[in-house]
């Protein structure tokens, strides 16, 4: 950050999603969604952004960060959105709502009964999760605290050729996160909003009956598709991705520039973390594309 910083005469700012590092774990489960981490990337904006009318605003997001980036960049704004080895799997542009249009046209009883269906389902799915919870806050107490996990965690996650030059605080820096209360909670909240977001049925039920009942179509930011998002803002778009990424292959970033028309940098040598990795050629990249 504070080499970005001096290379971009810009200031840089960063903060984990609900759930990772050293943020709180609230009890809310639609805390721990992408929508609600690019609601806390535009607060921060906000935060530091000073006159924003004579600066130029920028967000990136890594991995499944950059879903977050993506739907924050939506609300408009933003110059540049840079994703960093971006977990953003398939998705599609729209062309029209006409099929949106379609499905708001039908009975209000109609849309209550497929909505009831849903929230059936999707019950049943958060009560699995939930009867699992001890068995999987016992696994992640005995693998996150682990040192070894870590280890061999980071030397599959970046390139073979960088495995003797990772620095040993990189560790320490993944690790930090088990000394947080509730941290094991809160990673399971992050399970759990990836599969239902909502904190009890009757929430569920709740949200499902007030979208069959809504006379208007849900945002990009409430369906969190950050592929439409990235659309809407824009902004100039840059990808970067690893060439050796094992865990979101380059190939996926190749479709994803073709869809969205965008730049698109391999760098060689990479893993998933190509800013952690090789730091000096990520931020030339950077330089080259805000400039």
């Amino acid at each position: 950050m504070r080499r970005a910083s001096e290379a971009l005469d810009a200031e840089v700012v960063a903060h984990d999603s609900c759930g990772f590092g050293l943020t709180a774990r609230p009890r809310d489960v639609k805390k721990y969604t992408r929508a609600s981490d690019a609601k806390a990337c535009r607060a921060i904006a906000r935060e530091v952004g000073g006159d924003a009318a004579a600066r130029s605003l920028t967000l990136m997001g890594h991995s499944l960060g950059a879903v977050g980036a993506a739907l924050a960049a939506a609300q408009g704004g933003v110059d540049y959105v840079v994703l960093v080895a971006p977990a953003i799997i398939g998705g599609k542009l729209r062309k029209n709502d006409a099929g949106d249009d379609a499905a708001l046209s039908l009975p209000t009883f109609v849309r209550v009964a497929f909505a009831a269906v849903g929230a059936a389902a999707a019950t049943a799915a958060w009560c699995l999760t939930c009867a699992v919870k001890p068995f999987l806050i016992l696994l992640l107490r005995k693998l996150v605290r682990s040192k070894e996990f870590w280890t061999k965690g980071l030397r599959a996650a970046i390139d073979p050729s960088r495995v003797d030059a990772m620095a040993s605080d990189w560790i320490d820096g993944y690790r930090k996160p088990s000394v947080v209360r509730d941290w094991d909670v809160g990673m399971f909240r992050v399970v759990l909003a990836s599969v239902v977001a909502a904190s009890s049925p009757r929430e569920i039920w709740r949200d499902a009956m007030a979208r069959a009942r809504a006379t208007t179509q849900p945002s990009t930011l409430e369906r969190e598709d950050a592929v439409n998002a990235l659309v809407e803002s824009g902004a100039k778009i840059l990808i970067v991705h690893g060439e050796n990424d094992v865990i979101v292959p380059a190939s996926n970033s190749r479709t994803l520039a073709k869809l969205l028309n965008c730049e698109l940098r391999i760098l060689p040598k990479c893993g998933h973390m190509p800013h952690e990795e090789s730091p000096e050629a990520f931020i030339d990249v950077l330089r080259d594309f805000i400039s």
